[in-house]
Parts: structure tokens; sequence; C-alpha cells
């Protein structure tokens, strides 16, 4: 696949398989990531790939999470609904590959900002290489990355990182459309 081709047609994908990832295509990924833009030669991303075992122990802190975004369990994930515990459980542990991307804050403001975006453009070639690959991707951003328990789990020191998001990489039960708006909608032209 071309690079342009891979741009339009890299989706949000969520839903995937449980069918493995080969891992070749997880490092090429990574390799890819550590090519993004970089100011000020900062490196400022770390990857976390994290692995089955790691999954089924984050999977009670994203069960947690569900409980409390749900008014019918009280936040008692004991009285989560059967489709949505599988729900939950299919979010973590069914994608054939899952990296968590921890950024090393800065107490800079403008290189906080550079090292973000920077990172950002780590994770979309990180995505790119998913999808030239024939695989899914996304960038979830959700709960589970800003709770405790996950940064212990992945050996984040929330003093000095934040965990900007995990990437979930497999092969997808589903590809979302999307519709976008022209890119003339967004554009100017200057003389």
């Amino acid at each position: 696949m071309d690079l342009v081709h891979a741009i339009h047609q890299r989706r949000t994908v969520h839903a995937f398989t449980d069918a493995p990832v080969d891992p070749d295509i997880v490092a090429r990924a990574l390799a890819a990531a550590h090519m993004a833009p970089c100011h000020k030669l900062t490196w400022p991303w770390r990857f976390v790939v994290v692995g089955p075992q790691t999954r089924r122990a984050l999977l009670p802190t994203a069960l947690e999470l569900a409980a409390r975004k749900n008014a019918r369990c009280d936040g008692d994930p004991t009285n989560l609904p059967p489709k949505l515990v599988a729900k939950v459980t299919g979010k973590i542990c069914d994608p054939g590959a899952l990296v968590a991307v921890v950024l090393r804050m800065s107490d800079d403001p403008f290189t906080a900002r550079e090292d973000y975006a920077a990172t950002a453009c780590a994770i979309q070639n990180m995505m790119l290489v998913a999808t030239d690959a024939g695989l899914g991707s996304k960038w979830g951003t959700g709960g589970i990355t800003r709770a405790a328990e996950t940064a212990r789990l992945l050996g984040v020191d929330t003093e000095t990182e934040e965990i900007v998001g995990f990437i979930f990489m497999g092969h997808p039960a589903r590809t979302p459309t999307v519709d976008r708006p022209p890119v003339a909608d967004h554009t100017r032209h200057l003389p």
C-alpha cells in the first residue's frame, strides 16, 4: 500500500477479533513511531507493549470504570450486565496488540506542547503501519489511561510521565466509514 492510500484508508476501529497480530508488525509500527518529527530531539515518547497477562490485570480497573458510568450498577462492577462485561473485556483483551504511549512531561510549556505534538505524530505513524499491514487501529484516551492502577501496572511514573493513550491494533471485526467534509471547508488560500 502506498502512503497516501494508507492515510485515506486508516479508520478508527472500535471492535476487533481476537486473532493475534504478528509481532513483526508491532515492531515495524514502533520503529515508524520512533521516526516521528521531534522538536529539539527530545524523544519524549515511551512505548509499553501490553501483553495478555497485563491486559487481564487491567480488566478490573476497566470494569470498575464502566460500573461508575452505568447508573444501574451503583459503581459496583459485580452489578454490570453480562453484555457490558463482555464488551469491556473484548475491548481490553481482543485486539491482537495493545501499546500504551507514554509522554515524558516537561515543565516548560512550549516544550510540553511540542512534545505532545511529536508524540501524536508518533501515534499516527504507528497507526499508518497498522493500516498498511491490513490491520485496524484505535487511539484510546478513556479513563483507563488516567487511572492510577493503570500507571502502576504499566510502570509509569505519574510524577514525570503521563499516558497519552492506548493504541489498539488488530484484525477489525468491523471497519467504520466516515463521511468527511471537503478539505476545502477547512482550507484558506492567501495571495
